[in-house]
């Protein structure tokens, strides 16, 4: 029989995830190696200071700093951080990666006259004048370690977001448990329907819904602002009331104004 396979840990997720969404190309042209001290002196550039790096440099330093990103995501897998610390520490090494590669771009490239292997390669023609040995540009992959770092970040916000609602939800399920054994409901039935447990569940239940996308803020406005059992549940001094104002913090939504008793 085959072996189950082990399911992903929670961190595992966040780093697959995020990896997903960065797509490393090793670029054919660069340098098989450079020293540390020219490494530095290109990556940390001083301001206002006017320097060239040969395009085999620059294909070196994006290599590398892809090369670094997923070593150093690899090793984030294997913390015992938590995941919301985890995704702290990904983005501040995505803000790292990224300081360096805009710092590769301050420069003008220049190379010689490509040769055949350069075209077999996907050059066009036309991109490196024939007739000149040197031009200032940059490389045809201009923006993409970039807009590969940019990728992974609002990879990340998801990610987040959707961590902390799951963290939302459980705890929501945990307590409408907790309700539900303190209102004494057995066989479908509440020990006292008129008390406030009924009520609090229900309330419960429609923050279910609006996390699930299944009622929007404009409809939980109007059931928390005319609907009884919000009144009877407590809302804002209960834990059902703070697990309410977490679902809307995580949403990045207030409740709409209720205009209805002034006749507006």
């Amino acid at each position: 029989m085959p072996k189950n396979k082990r399911s992903m840990t929670p961190n595992e997720k966040i780093i697959a995830s995020a990896l997903s969404s960065f797509q490393y190309t090793a670029h054919f042209w660069a340098d098989d190696d450079m020293d540390a001290g020219r490494q530095n002196e290109l990556l940390s550039p001083k301001k206002g200071e006017s320097k060239k790096a040969t395009h085999g440099e620059l294909g070196y330093l994006k290599t590398r700093i892809s090369e670094e990103f997923i070593s150093e995501m690899n090793r984030l897998k294997k913390s015992n951080l938590e995941p919301l610390d985890l995704i702290d520490e990904i983005e501040k090494l995505v803000r790292r990666c990224e300081k360096l590669s805009e710092n590769i771009r301050t420069y003008q490239e220049y190379y010689y006259v490509p040769s055949r292997n350069d075209y077999v390669h996907g050059y066009d023609v036309e991109e490196i004048p024939s007739s000149s040995g040197h031009r200032n540009a940059v490389s045809h992959d201009e923006g993409r370690l970039e807009k590969n770092f940019s990728a992974v970040r609002k990879k990340l916000d998801q990610v987040k977001v959707n961590y902390r609602q799951d963290l939302l939800v459980q705890d929501i399920h945990l307590q409408m448990e907790k309700i539900k054994k303190d209102g004494g409901f057995k066989n479908n039935k509440w020990n006292d329907a008129t008390s406030r447990y009924p009520q609090k569940y229900a309330v419960l239940q429609d923050v279910l819904q609006y996390l699930s996308g299944g009622m929007d803020i404009r409809e939980l406005s109007s059931v928390v602002h005319s609907n009884e059992k919000y009144d009877k549940g407590g809302v804002g001094r209960s834990e059902t009331g703070k697990l309410l104002d977490r679902a809307l913090e995580l949403k990045g939504e207030v409740l709409k104004r209720h205009t209805a008793r002034h006749g507006r």
